[in-house]
């Protein structure tokens, strides 16, 4: 549970959103109830149920989201709500709504949330006595739902830049071996419950020690940069190269039979050979495909032997 939330920011920012406000938004249910107020309990209570129905949603499907905004449209309406029926204390709960909204769906929906709930309370007559408590109201919710908003696209932004780091190669941009385990998971959920065919590439560039030896690291380095461009010049926006480790390279295949795997690696082996070179010379490759099985786990698919891929006007040279 713990390793999934550290995993999944959305997951966690949901998840605590939802345990502070239950624990916050319930006793002053119970209390509104004790008043006799019981429109109001009625709906702090709809909040409360609507936030766990939520919580369960997202922590069984994953899609957060589609959780993120129900959440962030039933607490707007809420707030509308409580504003208009409490007046002045009910124009408390609307700022952490406001915050809530930029924290919980995407940062248009969280603007065309606030700005409806903000409209909704200043047209709201007899909830502001004046014109300067109506200024007032509008001024700091503003800048409320500004500073929401920075602090809510600083995170994101950090957050994606520290995904990227985590999950793709420096030298190559392309996705590493971590998001490989992930992706192939998937993919493997996929062959085994919607029956979606899949296949896996391995590519090792032939003698790549001896370039670093005669050419230097930095001529080995722009040969795996070139390489991995080459390969994301030709293949489809679906497919999934990533970076396994060294010179190995692994192409995931999405939708692909056993005719697709050898056309695909048949293209491959052609544009290597027509395309990489280095100061020594051409730069080869080897490589090895087989399909994913729906009883297979993707990790005993890249373990045991795959056969070779051979092109037709190779010599050998590009073929495992």
């Amino acid at each position: 549970m713990l390793e999934r939330l550290r995993g999944d920011f959305h997951l966690a920012i949901i998840t605590l959103f939802g345990l502070i406000a239950i624990v916050g938004i319930t006793p002053f249910g119970i209390y509104r109830f004790a008043q006799g107020r019981w429109l109001v309990g009625a709906i702090d209570t709809a909040l409360v149920v609507t936030i766990i129905a939520a919580m369960i949603f997202v922590w069984r499907t994953g899609r957060t989201r589609l959780a993120g905004t129900a959440i962030a449209v039933i607490i707007t309406a809420g707030g509308a709500l409580i504003a208009q029926l409490l007046d002045d204390v009910g124009v408390m709960w609307v700022y952490t709504v406001l915050l809530s909204t930029f924290l919980l769906t995407s940062q248009r929906l969280a603007f065309a949330a606030n700005v409806t709930l903000i409209a909704a309370l200043l047209l709201h007559r007899e909830l502001f006595a004046n014109a300067g408590e109506r200024w007032s109201f509008l001024t700091t919710s503003a800048l409320v739902s500004l500073f929401a908003f920075i602090f809510a696209h600083r995170a994101e932004s950090q957050r994606r830049q520290l995904e990227a780091l985590a999950t793709h190669d420096p030298l190559t941009g392309l996705p590493n071996r971590r998001l490989m385990e992930i992706e192939l998971a998937e993919a493997q959920r996929r062959r085994r419950t919607q029956a979606r065919p899949a296949a896996l590439l391995v590519l090792d560039l032939d003698h790549f020690k001896r370039v670093n030896d005669r050419l230097g690291h930095d001529a080995g380095d722009q040969v795996l940069r070139d390489f991995a461009g080459l390969m994301q010049s030709v293949l489809r926006k679906r497919d999934r190269l990533f970076r396994y480790g060294g010179e190995e390279f692994v192409l995931l295949l999405p939708g692909t039979d056993n005719e697709g795997l050898r056309a695909t690696s048949q293209k491959l082996l052609r544009c290597v050979r027509d395309s990489l070179r280095c100061a020594a010379g051409p730069v080869t490759v080897s490589m090895g495909g087989a399909n994913l099985l729906a009883d297979e786990p993707w990790a005993d698919c890249l373990a045991r032997p795959m056969p070779p891929c051979i092109s037709p006007n190779s010599r050998g040279a590009t073929a495992a």
